[in-house]
């Protein structure tokens, strides 16, 4: 189930900076969470006269469990995907990002259309996306540099370490921008570095189920907001 999250700029951002620190989690945890809440929180708010709407269907495969499909309605298309089973999905329509954890909050990733990018018609270029990225994480060290692909287009990928709060702890970030129909999308995976290759999988599978389709009127469920 999706839950929609209300947001009140600078201020809402604070607060939940405080809380994050001093709440009982453990020095890691919320030492990350910070950083993902600045990397997503800290961008530029896209019109919110742009439509953004997050619904849900659920079906069964032949001899499989059911799937609760999400699909985020733009204009006169729509983003799909699966997300990683019982993973929490939180939609952000004030700043059209999706944000998809573990229950436990041990992990993240998401992605966002990049209002830098909007309108755009001509094709994003390398040296564009390596600009954002240095924009959205400034000081952190880039490790690799890949092609970046999801179910319905490819891009430019960066694999990155960020410094957490906690001295000597390391954040593992895979950072990816691809050209879509909807626009630039800024997908992200972030987790401690013991925990990069148990996610390797869970992340490849919700960016080969993300697609951009146009959008059609099937029977779905609007996400819960709250």
């Amino acid at each position: 189930m999706a839950t929609l999250v209300k947001r009140q700029g600078r201020h809402y951002l604070c607060g939940m900076l405080r809380g994050l620190l001093n709440s009982g989690l453990p020095v890691l945890l919320r030492s990350w969470v910070v950083i993902v809440a600045l990397a997503f929180g800290m961008t530029t708010a896209f019109s919110a006269e742009r439509p953004f709407e997050v619904r849900t269907v659920t079906y069964t495969p032949p001899e499989s469990q059911p799937l609760t499909r999400y699909l985020v309605i733009l204009e006169t298309n729509q983003m799909a995907f699966l997300p990683p089973a019982q993973w929490r999905v939180q939609a952000r329509a004030q700043d059209s990002k999706v944000i998809i954890s573990p229950l436990d909050g041990s992990a993240q990733m998401g992605f966002a259309l990049c209002p830098e990018f909007d309108g755009k018609t001509n094709e994003l270029t390398k040296v564009e996306a390596a600009a954002l990225l240095t924009k959205r994480f400034p000081g952190a060290t880039v490790k690799e540099e890949n092609p970046f692909h999801c179910g319905s287009g490819s891009g430019f990928g960066y694999e990155i370490n960020l410094a957490a709060v906690a001295k000597g702890d390391k954040l593992d970030v895979t950072v990816g921008y691809v050209q879509l129909p909807v626009g630039v999308v800024e997908f992200q995976r972030l987790c401690p570095v013991n925990q990069k290759e148990a996610l390797r999988i869970p992340f490849m599978h919700f960016l080969t189920s993300f697609t951009v389709e146009p959008k059609v009127e099937p029977a779905t469920q609007p996400a819960e907001k709250k």
